[in-house]
């Protein structure tokens, strides 16, 4: 298999479209196909403003410029709104607004003298947690309508990516408890100071800032309580609020250093390894820091090449290719042949270094049905090649000159190029 090799200097023409196409093609794997969406910007905050950034750390861009503080910004599920705090009014409430920008914005509470923060979305999209004056849990509806309701005493509340579930830090900060959204079956999982859990989307891990000798690092345990791991060991760092991706693959957080506790963006493993800085300008720290925009990933679509049917989808860096043709002798097997040009890229930190390669896949004897009609599936498998930038790169996989030939005729077929995005 012929690999031409090429450094960032040949791809700096191709920067801006691959930029594009990372924000445009959210990242998908193996596991994430029962998750809700896949991974998309993260939004953050700076200097009283909301902002969002591709997640490897490209095209960091403002979306509120109002006088007033916003801050910890949190995407719904379908990753078309955010909610956030605000003092717009005075004090702080919740507010909701599209996840495009401006400061055009829904208020939802009105609790003057109150301070409402940290919002956090049910999984339904219907209702949004929040917590009031550091003390109390509520729950209000998302649109607007009704009146808001307690939950728990408690503070910093996440909900679950899936079911109704909500965790909180107890009243006293000695752990986290869950509970259901109608207040029921509260159960405290950890002990000690724990703050910022945000639930997998598998819904079966939560990922935490908790206290110990050293300071405040990142945690992750069980939604049970068991399997508590701590992930970072940084005495002189603070870490907030940390945050699963969609895919469920990493896991992002603010991190704060000397001197002058200069904060940034941070992305990892969910077993600590491949920590990489995010962001070249400060963010600002504190309580719902960074959120994940989950982004809904549209089913492949059949489209039509004279007798030929296909549909093309990335999966796991593989190419699925499904097709029908029409038109053919119902008495001979066919055979068929999948071509393509795959051009794979690894990004990290602005720099690129990547391959070419050649890639293909046949099927045999595939018999065509009384109507003439053949049905059949070929994978692509490239090869990965090696990163040589960092660990937690980016990765992109490009197929072109994507053809699929019919060996018995010789008819060949021009597919669409398709492209996909990755965590490495």
């Amino acid at each position: 298999m012929s690999r031409p090799r090429f450094r960032a200097t040949v791809l700096a023409a191709l920067a801006p479209a691959l930029v594009a196409l990372f924000a445009l093609a959210p990242s998908d794997n193996k596991a994430s196909a029962a998750f809700k969406g896949t991974n998309g910007k993260l939004a953050f905050v700076r200097a009283g403003d909301i902002w969002v950034v591709n997640a490897e750390g490209s095209n960091p861009t403002r979306l509120t410029t109002h006088p007033a503080s916003d801050r910890s910004p949190r995407f719904s599920p379908d990753g078309t709104r955010i909610a956030f705090a605000s003092n717009r009014d005075g004090d702080f409430e919740i507010f909701v607004m599209s996840a495009r920008g401006g400061d055009a914005a829904t208020q939802l509470t009105f609790n003057e003298g109150d301070a409402d923060r940290i919002p956090s979305w049910t999984a339904d999209g219907t209702q949004i947690v929040y917590d009031k004056n550091f003390a109390a849990i509520y729950v209000v509806a998302a649109d607007g309508t009704g009146t808001e309701r307690k939950l728990a005493d408690g503070f910093v509340p996440g909900t679950a990516s899936r079911g109704d579930k909500v965790v909180f830090a107890s009243p006293t900060n000695r752990g986290l408890v869950t509970m259901h959204l109608d207040g029921s079956e509260q159960r405290q999982i950890t002990t000690g100071p724990a703050l910022s859990a945000n639930w997998s989307p598998h819904g079966n891990a939560l990922v935490f800032t908790g206290s110990n000798e050293d300071g405040r690092d990142v945690y992750v345990v069980h939604s049970d309580g068991s399997a508590l791991q701590r992930l970072t060991s940084s005495p002189e760092r603070v870490e907030f609020a940390p945050v699963w991706s969609p895919e469920g693959e990493r896991i992002a957080f603010v991190g704060c250093s000397p001197p002058a506790q200069s904060c940034h963006l941070f992305v990892m493993a969910p077993d600590g390894s491949g920590e990489t800085q995010v962001t070249a300008l400060e963010v600002t720290g504190g309580e719902g820091a960074v959120d994940w925009q989950p982004v809904e990933r549209p089913l492949p679509e059949w489209r039509v090449n004279g007798a030929l049917r296909f549909k093309e989808e990335v999966v796991a860096h593989d190419l699925v290719v499904s097709f029908e043709e029409r038109g053919l002798n119902r008495f001979a097997a066919v055979d068929y042949r999948l071509d393509a040009t795959v051009s794979i890229v690894h990004w990290c930190g602005g720099q690129g270094l990547g391959h070419l390669e050649s890639a293909t896949s046949t099927v045999v004897g595939l018999v065509p049905d009384d109507s003439g009609r053949v049905t059949g599936s070929l994978t692509l498998q490239p090869g990965a090649g090696t990163c040589g930038c960092c660990t937690g790169s980016v990765m992109l996989v490009d197929y072109t000159d994507l053809t699929l030939t019919n060996l018995a005729s010789g008819q060949v077929y021009r597919l669409d190029p398709i492209g996909e995005t990755f965590s490495s």
